[in-house]
Order: structure tokens, then sequence, then C-alpha cells
């Protein structure tokens, strides 16, 4: 007999991340994590996949990057000491590694521009130390989630040649450098000077690698720089001007040649990387990246991330019209490498031809295979102005036909994120506890084109009611759902709308708002994305139209609340900072409605993706207590 998911299993799942061709595209490097009980942490190795052989190539955790020097050399970085960085050569056809080089600072990236010369960012600080334990803020934002205090930071911008031992400066100073990318002839980056507020806006700046000559592309002016790719003399970036949907529209594609100079190969509607949620993966989404003059990114369609080939004349053809959901590519010689989650399922690693498909592992199959995953049940339900829109809903993973159920409706961050038909854990756990669960895209979302995403100014009015009209349809489909016990959970932007939801309606018996925000004009101030994120989501400041804000604000309703709630929040979340989740938690106190807050130190806004492991499952254990206490 099959297990039922259970909190736990998050020690079972395989995660994989990072992946990485060699030159010849005939080897795959990736990264391997798995949590681990006995050490509360995630251990990491390195694996190389060649032809039907998948191995490990370096076991040590403690390591941050690695690229490819050649076919049969890895060049691994170690985590920065003291404002040293350290790196390893792993030698594949003997697994051995030697020492490489040091680099005295706090490297953030590493790339090499040929044998024995890299560029590389390098974190290091433009104010003046103080000689006591006094901070000093000089500038906005002055922290950054999970980092701590990062005033006065900036990356700067270095070549290093490794048989000298030498190093040059390219941008230093108050200049903060982002997206790093080289070829064997330029060095491409974007950047952007400032003093007491960091710019929304980037410049494109290229470095020949001989002579280290400067050319800026593009001004600093013009665009927010998203990622940036070099193949030869051909520079690819991602850049909105944001004049039709503020600062989070979706960047579109630009290409630089010298024959050309900028110009916009792409519009796009949709983020160039994978915003599907998931709790079950790790690491960052490949953007873009190109070879042959062939623009490989990613784009999220309803709920999927699909892969894209875009070509130099404007053509952009899907390169996976069937795939559900994929979140890292690496490109070969005869076709590319894809990390996906299938329908309902956990991430594996395929290999991808136009007219083939091989799935290359099944780090995961012994789980699926082994545990009860409720398949998802699809359900159509129509807004107030007429459109169709689509959820989900879990039935009880142990489901008997006749008897009736609780249900919990889960909301996605971001806004722009979006809710795929993809293995969700959370979502897993709570089936076989008992519970329906349900959850779609309201307006808001990513995926569906920039004007459905478009919420700005909307907060807590078209996403309320799309959210409210889905719940009425499932409701109204699944009369095994008992509407009498029914809770609302969500993090994020789905803390925000959690708490909105408790001030707007008494409908759900309980609740667990995570990472949330409950007042704007606190917010503005204490977020280290509150000065940009805000203003653009608001559409006004504190001191434009302070009460715009406060509307917005559940804090300002809060005295109507009555839904049991849990607050959960982590002590280094400075994207929603403790403050926002205290000022809710305070007033339901205040007006004696049954809460309780749990908090997490030492851990971000991520506590929910890749906090330390015991407290992943004590988040997990704190839902499930409070919803079996006031939903059975």
């Amino acid at each position: 007999m099959k297990k039922g998911v259970e909190k736990t299993d998050l020690y079972q799942l395989h995660l994989l991340s990072g992946l990485k061709a060699s030159p010849s595209g005939n080897r795959l490097v990736y990264v391997h994590t798995q949590m681990a009980e006995a050490s509360d942490t995630y251990e990491k190795s390195l694996w190389l996949l060649e032809g039907k052989r998948n191995f490990c190539i370096y076991q040590k955790q403690k390591f941050s990057a690695f690229l490819w020097e050649n076919e049969h050399t890895l060049l691994i970085q170690m985590p920065a000491k003291e404002q040293k960085t350290e790196f390893v050569r792993l030698h594949l056809d003997t697994l051995c590694t030697t020492p490489a080089f040091t680099i005295p600072a706090n490297v953030v990236q590493l790339e090499r521009i040929s044998e024995q010369h890299y560029a590389y960012l390098a974190e290091e600080s433009v104010q003046k130390q103080n000689d006591d334990d006094t901070i000093v803020l000089t500038q906005i934002p002055f922290w950054d989630n999970g980092v701590g205090y990062i005033s006065g930071k900036r990356n700067h911008l270095y070549v290093f040649y490794e048989e000298s031992q030498t190093f040059k400066a390219l941008f230093a100073g108050n200049w903060h450098v982002e997206n790093l990318s080289v070829s064997n002839t330029q060095i491409v980056c974007s950047a952007q000077e400032y003093s007491t507020k960091k710019p929304l806006t980037q410049g494109i700046f290229t470095f020949t690698t001989d002579t280290l000559r400067q050319t800026e592309l593009l001004n600093c002016d013009t665009l927010r720089i998203e990622a940036v790719t070099c193949e030869k003399d051909t520079v690819v970036f991602t850049g909105t001007d944001m004049q039709k949907y503020g600062n989070e529209e979706a960047a579109d594609v630009y290409v630089w040649t010298k024959e050309q100079g900028v110009k916009k190969l792409l519009d796009c509607e949709h983020y160039a990387y994978c915003n599907i949620v998931s709790d079950c993966h790790v690491g960052a989404s490949t953007s873009i990246l190109m070879k042959e003059q062939i623009v490989y990114h990613l784009k999220n369609e309803e709920g999927r991330c699909l892969l894209y080939a875009l070509s130099m004349d404007g053509r952009d053809i899907c390169l996976t019209p069937k795939a559900n959901v994929i979140r890292d590519i690496a490109v070969s010689a005869q076709g590319w490498y894809t990390l996906e989650m299938e329908e309902n399922a956990l991430e594996e690693i395929y290999y991808r031809k136009p007219d083939d498909c091989q799935k290359l592992t099944a780090w995961n199959a012994e789980y699926l295979q082994t545990h009860r995953h409720v398949q998802p049940k699809e359900i159509l339900y129509t807004n107030r102005e007429g459109g169709i829109q689509k959820g989900w809903i879990l039935y009880p993973a142990d489901y008997v036909e006749g008897n009736r159920y609780p249900g919990l409706l889960s909301i996605h961050g971001g806004p722009r994120c979006a809710y795929g038909n993809v293995f969700n854990h959370e979502m897993q756990m709570f089936a076989t506890m008992g519970y329906m669960v349900f959850y779609t895209n309201p307006r808001g979302s990513d995926s569906f084109g920039e004007e459905y995403a478009d919420l700005r100014g909307k907060y807590g009015t078209i996403d309320y009611e799309d959210l409210m009209a889905f719940t009425d349809a499932v409701l109204q489909e699944t009369p095994q759902l008992d509407s009498g016990r029914l809770g609302v959970l969500g993090g994020s932007y789905g803390g925000f709308m959690t708490n909105w939801i408790i001030t707007q309606t008494d409908r759900f018996q309980a609740a667990a708002s995570q990472r949330s925000v409950a007042n704007w004009t606190s917010d503005f101030g204490t977020s280290c994305i509150g000065y940009t994120f805000d203003p653009n989501e608001m559409q006004t400041t504190p001191w434009k139209d302070v009460m715009t804000m406060w509307k917005a604000s559940p804090l300002a309703y809060a005295n109507r609340v009555k839904t049991p709630t849990l607050f959960i929040h982590s002590l280094e979340d400075y994207n929603c900072p403790l403050s926002e989740g205290l000022q809710m938690f305070t007033a339901l106190q205040y007006h004696d409605v049954e809460s309780r807050m749990c908090l997490f130190p030492q851990e971000n806004h991520e506590l929910s993706r890749s906090g330390k492991p015991k407290h992943r499952l004590r988040r997990l254990q704190e839902m499930a207590d409070w919803f079996d206490a006031h939903l059975k």
C-alpha cells in the first residue's frame, strides 16, 4: 500500500539545479541537493551526465558555484571567507581536485574569458567602516532579504590574470554592476552609478578582452535590465522601459551588433524565466542564453513554462509545446538539456531534440511510485467581467464518496507568479490530512499576458473578486466540500490576500497568513523593495496620497476580523518585514480575535522553499495543527 505524503517527506525529495553543458555539449554537470535531518542543512553534490552514465563527481557540501574551464576540467568556487574566495580545479578524468587560485574579495560571480583569464564581480564597500560596532546607513535599500545591512556595498567588476596574479578594476567606486557575461572577445555587463538611492534602470557596457576598451551600448537611464548574454561580438539583453505596465512589467528582448546597434527582437507578455510556484525546487531559473546566434529563453504560458528559440530576425519558435514546466536549460550541439516538471511530478533532467525527448534522470521515481499523490482536478469559473478562468482542486488522498471534507484555499505569492499542474508538497500533505485543497491564478498572476497581470492600484479588488468567485465555483461543483469548514492560507502577496480576505468576509473559519503585508504606508519605508515596489503597485506614495495606501491596507479594517488566524514570519525577512506581521497580529489580539504568531530566527522570505529543514517542518506543523483545531 502506498504511503500518504507527510511533512517529513521533504527529506526524501531530490532537488536538481544549475544545468551547465560542457563546451562540446556532450557532457552535462548539475547540482543535486537533498535536505539532511541530522545536520539540519541542504547537502549538495555535483553530478555528471555523459551518455547513459550519471555519476557523482564532487561531494563536498560547501561550494557556491562552478563553471567549465574546458571539456575535462571544472572550476569550483568555495564560499567567501574574510574577504577571500578560493577556487579549486576538478579534473574529470581522475575526479581529483587541485588548488587553482584565491581572489582577495567576496566574489559574487566569476566567468572564464580564456585560459587563465577571468572576469568577476566582487562585493565591496564604498563606505568607511566604523571602528566600533555601530551601523551607519547612507542609502536605500539599506538591507536585503536574508543578507542584512547592505548600505554602502557595491558589486565591482574586475579582470583577473591567473599567471601573473594581477587584477584590473573596470567598474569601481559608486558603480554597481550586475548581469555579467563574457565571450572570447568581450566582457558585457549592466551597471549604474548611484550614491543614496539605487535606481531602477541600468546601462549596458562592453569591454574588449584584449585592450579592455569600454563602450556604452545603452544609456543608464533607458531600461530596467533583467539579464544579459553575449556570443562573440553579439550582445542580447532583456529590459523594459516600464512605460505601459510599470516597474513589474515583463522585459522585452533586445540585441546589439556593431552593424545595427541596439534593436528590439521581441515584445514579451510574460516573464522570461520560470515563475510557476512549487515548494520542491532550489536555485534560480534560467533567464536567457545564446548559442550560434539563437537566443533560448523560457516563457510562462497559462500555468506552464515552455522553451523558445528566438532568431536574430525576430522569429520566436516554441521548442517544447507539450512540456509542462521547464525551469532550467543548457544547450548542446544537437539539442537542449531541460530541467522540468511533468504534470504533478517532481523535477528531472531531459534531453530534447526537435523530434525527440529522452528522460535522463529518475531521481524522484521511487518516491512518486511509493507515495499517493493526488491528481488535481481542473475547475473552470467565470469572473465578474465574464472572463473564463481556471483553477484546480486536490481531493483528499483517502477520499470516500458521500463524505464531506474541510477545504483550504491556497493563494500564491508575487502577485506576478502562477500556479500550474505541478507537484506541490505542502498541498499534497494537506490532501493526505483529509483536506480538499483548491487554488487558482486570480488577476494579477503571471503567464496570462500583461493586461491580466496588471494589478496596479487594484489590490484587494479584482483579485479578491476572482478568489471569491473561484471559491463559489468549487463549492458548487464539489458538494463534498463543507462550506462551514473552510480555511485560507498564503505567503507574501498570498499573505497580503489572506489578511485582506479575513477583513472582508467571515466565510473562512481559519486562516494562516505568512510573510505578509498589512500596511502599505509602513511597508514603504521598511521593506528592502518597498521604495520601488509599493509606489508602483499602489500608484502613489505616502506623501502624495496616504489615504489611498491606507485604504488598500488590511490593517485599516482589522477591527472587522472574526477569523482565527495564525501568523508566520521570519525574523530576517526584509521583503515583507516582521513589522508587517506584528501589526496585523497586534490588531487581532487587541480586538480579542483568536490568533497566534510563530517567528523563525535566522530565516528570510524564502522560509517555505529554502529555510532550514527543521524550520520548514515546524512551519508545516504549525499550519496543520491550526487548521485541524479549527476545521475538524
